[in-house]
């Protein structure tokens, strides 16, 4: 199952508003990142999900943000899948690097972008089947 970047942004929304009763701004973020060391190091991409909210405390209004952590990222699918019937098992962000040159001879260069185009699920039906031709 995948969900496109704003669906998920909507969905996380929704979750917090209907199970939390919070009225957050999701975003998600991807960057570039360098994993490895020396010649084995490349650039690699890291998504998170930053949640925005603004809250009052003693009478005063301030907004607040934090990130998301993938095992909540997880439990917030689960919970709303579940109850549509469906188990998920994995959830990954549908990210990765775009490389591209730009520029004209001597000015040639190679250009890294991030790009993050949503979220893939791992899920299963939970309903039992029916058998064919049986009863």
């Amino acid at each position: 199952m995948k969900f496109s970047k704003e669906d998920s942004i909507k969905f996380i929304e929704e979750y917090y508003k209907k199970h939390e009763q919070r009225d957050i701004k999701a975003k998600i973020k991807s960057q570039k990142t360098t994993c490895g060391y020396g010649m084995g190091e490349m650039d690699t991409c890291t998504t998170s999900v930053v949640i925005e909210e603004e809250i009052e405390v003693m009478g005063i209004k301030t907004k607040t943000s934090e990130v998301l952590p993938e095992d909540n990222l997880l439990g917030i699918f689960k919970t709303v899948l579940e109850e549509n019937g469906f188990d998920v098992t994995k959830v990954e962000f549908d990210d990765g690097i775009n490389t591209s040159w730009e520029g004209c001879y001597m000015n040639e260069h190679q250009v890294s972008k991030v790009y993050c185009k949503g979220v893939i699920l791992n899920v299963k039906r939970n309903t039992k089947q029916k058998t064919i031709g049986g009863k």
